[in-house]
C-alpha cells in the first residue's frame, strides 16, 4: 500500500516476535567470536539480550524508512534483503559501543548500501515489492449475463 508523506506523530507498531533477523541470521554471516566480542565484554558467550536490543534498534530504523511508503509496519513478509539489512545495521550499531572490535569489511560497506537503498525507497525513488494483503469481505458477487454467483451470508 503506497501512501504520501508520513503523518506527524504516527506511531509505528512494533512486535518483537516479528524481528527481521535472528541469532541464526547473524551466525550464518558472522563468526561467533565476533558476536561474542560485540555483545559480551567478558568474551565468554553471545549475549542474546544485547543482540536482540541491537536487532530491535536496527528494525526500527528500517521501519522508519519503510513507514513512508507502507502502512504495513512491521512487514509481515519482508523481502529477503530486509533480513540482511537488519543484520548489517545491528552489527554497525553494536560496534559503536565496542569500537575496538572490528566487524567484517563486507558489513561496513553493506551498511552504507542498506541505508542508501532504504533512503531511496522512502523517497519513492526505488521500489520494494511487498506481499499482497488479503482483505476479507462480507459478500462477494460475480455477475455474468443471466447467471449470478454470490458468496456470503444470505
Amino acid at each position: 500500500m503506497k501512501r504520501g508523506k508520513q503523518q506527524k506523530n504516527q506511531k509505528i507498531n512494533f512486535n518483537p516476535n516479528m524481528a527481521y533477523s535472528t541469532l541464526e541470521s547473524f551466525q550464518s554471516r558472522v563468526p561467533d567470536k565476533t558476536l561474542i566480542a560485540l555483545t559480551d565484554p567478558d568474551n565468554k558467550e553471545i549475549d542474546e539480550d544485547k543482540l536482540n536490543k541491537a536487532i530491535t534498534t536496527a528494525d526500527s530504523i528500517i521501519d522508519s524508512y519503510l513507514s513512508k511508503v507502507t502502512d504495513e509496519i512491521p512487514l509481515a513478509e519482508p523481502p529477503a534483503f530486509i533480513e540482511e539489512y537488519s543484520v548489517v545495521i545491528a552489527l554497525k550499531n553494536m560496534q559503536k559501543f565496542r569500537a575496538n572490535i572490528d566487524i567484517p569489511e563486507w558489513a561496513k560497506s553493506e551498511y552504507d548500501n542498506a541505508i542508501k537503498h532504504l533512503q531511496l525507497i522512502s523517497e519513492d525513488r526505488a521500489n520494494i515489492v511487498l506481499a499482497p494483503t488479503v482483505t476479507k469481505t462480507e459478500d462477494v458477487t460475480f455477475e455474468d449475463a443471466a447467471v449470478i454467483f454470490t458468496r456470503g451470508d444470505n
